[in-house]
């Protein structure tokens, strides 16, 4: 990823990028908002345990993915006080000690959610390079075809994708295509 940082804009004035450039390729996660809610169904009485609470979910669906903080490419954060900005974010700054490319934030004052004891929610959006191309799961049988037609023809014969795909199709979904002669 590529911070987007323009000299004729004034510089972001917290821990975040006016822009990211996410290259092509890239495979996406995003996450719903997560809220300061305990796994044990308690709510903190202070939004910077809430905050802690919410980054803390937000990192464990990003190892499920096989991602990180640093694949971060945006956060947008809801919090229902201006008092709760600071709180929220020593908590971000502190999620994101470790990234190098930081990630466009958005953060918003709201008038609630859907429980009064809750302060802030936080999502993101992360991006990551795929370190190999990922199969193409619909293309397998052609792929195999080709494959073994290319081991299977003799050494003047050439295999073909065409070939290969005129035999998956003939063999899974009848004679292939019908000729008629005038």
């Amino acid at each position: 990823m590529k911070a987007l940082t323009p000299d004729g804009i004034a510089p972001p004035f917290a821990r975040y990028s006016h822009g990211v450039e996410v290259p092509a390729g890239a495979r996406l996660v995003r996450t719903s908002g997560q809220l300061g809610l305990s796994a044990d169904g308690s709510v903190p009485e202070d939004v910077e345990t809430q905050a802690k609470i919410c980054f803390a979910n937000i990192t464990q669906i990003l190892a499920e993915a096989g991602m990180s903080p640093a694949h971060v490419c945006h956060i947008s954060a809801f919090v229902t006080d201006r008092a709760h900005m600071a709180g929220y974010m020593k908590v971000r700054d502190l999620f994101l000690a470790d990234v190098t490319v930081l990630p466009t934030s958005t953060l918003m004052i709201v008038s609630g959610f859907t429980r009064p004891e809750f302060f802030v929610e936080v999502e993101v959006w992360a991006a990551v390079l795929f370190s190999r191309p990922i199969p193409d799961r619909s293309l397998r049988p052609v792929r195999v075809l080709w494959q073994l037609a290319q081991f299977n023809n003799a050494p003047n014969q050439r295999a073909t994708k065409e070939g290969a795909c005129n035999a998956y199709n003939f063999k899974h979904r009848g004679a292939g295509r019908q000729t008629t002669e005038s």
